[in-house]
């Protein structure tokens, strides 16, 4: 129980520089393969941390010797190839050959979900801030939305999603209400700006509104952890607000608007016990990574995943 361990290689697990460390490590490596790829192999290359979509113009054989080379780069970095003429998967993405591809060279992409995946969301009747239940509901609709290129994929995705949401007590009028919503949403934000990427979404008169001064009539926040008072406490905010502020002149002028309460989370076990801050000068980061882009077009190839 007394022992203790250095770690020696690499970063720990779930600390903030992670991500960082690991992309930037992984952007120098990847400079290196890339020069052991034969003039014209590589096509594409997507990088995500460790996980790298490429689409190959060669043969088997130039592909299994180019992961070869690969994996003699570096002692503990080792690549395992996942190659397909049809389809494979990237991160939560499944990108194949449909018949966009046999008629413009396009690649079709949908939803992966894992087999894994019972779909375990938080029960209707669960004690959480009514936001988390429907951000549940549609947060997964976005993400369906982006990571489909093809009508009949998505509404699939989108009726499993409901069937899973019913049997965890989320009402169908309720899922049918975010539903509509979600999906009116989005149709109103591909009018106020043509989107040329799937993967991007601006609403002008939002991006307006946060570019105001926020200090001249913004609506004043009150954030709060969550308790069992936080609803008879928003009623009364409301109600003095209503009665005391909105007819005096002087007060109206600085709170127009009814103020909102907003939910902080509490401290968790680490934030409680450990308090470290290193003081260092902030340094450029210089890590790559790439975005799968909404349409790819190109003759007919390998498809491949490259992966630590």
């Amino acid at each position: 129980a007394n022992e203790r361990y250095l770690q020696i290689q690499g970063t720990a697990m779930g600390t903030k520089l992670a991500p960082a460390y690991a992309n930037t490590f992984m952007g120098n490596v990847e400079v290196k393969w890339q020069s052991l790829a034969p003039p014209g192999r590589i096509l594409t290359w997507y990088r995500f941390i460790d996980d790298i979509f490429v689409i190959w113009n060669g043969s088997t054989e130039e592909l299994d010797q180019f992961v070869n080379d690969c994996n003699k780069t570096h002692d503990t970095i080792k690549v395992t190839c996942v190659q397909s003429k049809d389809e494979v998967t990237f991160l939560d993405v499944t990108v194949y050959k449909g018949c966009r591809f046999r008629l413009q060279g396009l690649l079709d992409y949908k939803t992966h979900i894992k087999e894994t995946n019972s779909r375990a969301y938080v029960h209707a009747s669960s004690y959480h801030p009514s936001g988390t239940h429907k951000g549940i509901i549609v947060g997964e609709i976005h993400r369906y939305y982006r990571t489909n290129s093809g009508n009949k994929e998505f509404w699939k995705q989108m009726m499993d999603h409901a069937k899973a949401l019913s049997t965890r007590g989320y009402t169908w009028s309720k899922i049918n209400k975010f539903f509509v919503e979600t999906l009116a949403k989005l149709r109103e934000e591909q009018k106020l700006e043509p989107i040329r990427d799937k993967y991007v979404y601006r609403n002008p008169e939002k991006e307006a509104h946060e570019n105001n001064d926020r200090n001249v009539g913004a609506t004043p926040v009150l954030a709060l952890t969550f308790n069992d008072d936080l609803q008879e406490m928003n009623k009364r905010v409301r109600e003095l607000w209503r009665n005391d502020v909105r007819p005096d002149i002087i007060l109206n002028t600085l709170f127009p608007q009814v103020p909102l309460i907003a939910i902080k989370r509490n401290k968790n076990l680490r934030e409680t016990i450990s308090k470290v801050k290193v003081d260092v000068e902030p340094r450029p980061f210089t890590g790559t990574h790439y975005n799968l882009r909404h349409q790819i077009a190109l003759p007919k190839n390998y498809l491949l995943q490259l992966g630590e």
